[in-house]
């Protein structure tokens, strides 16, 4: 193995430690916590990260590049959650994801706003190829199914019995969730053959006018 594969193991190394790490403890744990669990030196790992926030950076780049891989397929069936809950390899990012989004501010924002646009982007193609119908607001509907999920996967760890781990309250939220969810876009669920909808967007048709 080369010098530069042995250091950018060590680099991986120490993020999968630190998101094991934060989203355990938390992301005010300590650096010392950090350097136990990846098995070197706190002054190894401000080698190779300059400062806490430079490795939570690191980490929190790494959960994007993952949402990234996960959201190849057109298959709207084979999505990101159910990628992340059948992947072994993937358990500090589910850790340290839903730690983010549990904790909120600018790490949870940022995470959170990038799923959207990688939403919208997915959405956008699979209206192309012709799996799923277009929307009249093709940002406000990525959006929706975004924070849809986030909220409910905030809930599965609010709700967890103590001691479930990260991956198993993850891999039966996407278990729990997955046929309701493919049953309401695949049938709808109101049977007045779109006239809630029509009657909404009305509404909203009559608002902007009234304030042009």
């Amino acid at each position: 193995m080369s010098h530069t594969q042995d250091i950018n193991n060590k680099v991986q190394n120490i993020k999968n430690a630190a998101m094991r790490v934060y989203g355990s403890q938390g992301l005010g744990a300590s650096l010392e916590d950090v350097a136990a669990d990846a098995g070197v030196t706190t002054e190894e790992i401000l080698a190779e990260f300059s400062s806490v926030e430079e490795l939570q950076s690191a980490c929190t780049n790494e959960v994007f590049d993952v949402i990234e891989a996960t959201h190849g397929s057109l298959n709207p069936h084979d999505d990101m959650l159910k990628h992340l809950a059948t992947a072994d390899e993937y358990e500090p990012v589910v850790r340290y994801l839903a730690m983010c989004l549990r904790t909120g501010g600018d790490l949870a924002r940022r995470v959170v706003e990038q799923m959207i646009a990688d939403a919208e982007q997915s959405l956008a193609q699979q209206v192309e190829h012709g799996i799923i119908i277009e929307s009249a607001d093709p940002k406000a509907r990525a959006r929706y199914v975004t924070l849809s999920q986030v909220g409910a996967l905030v809930m599965e760890f609010a709700m967890a019995e103590p001691g479930t781990t990260s991956m198993e309250i993850w891999q039966n939220h996407v278990a729990t969730t997955m046929l309701p969810a493919l049953e309401l876009y695949s049938h709808g669920m109101l049977t007045d053959n779109g006239a809630m909808l029509e009657e909404y967007k009305k509404s909203l048709s009559g608002q902007s006018a009234t304030a042009q």
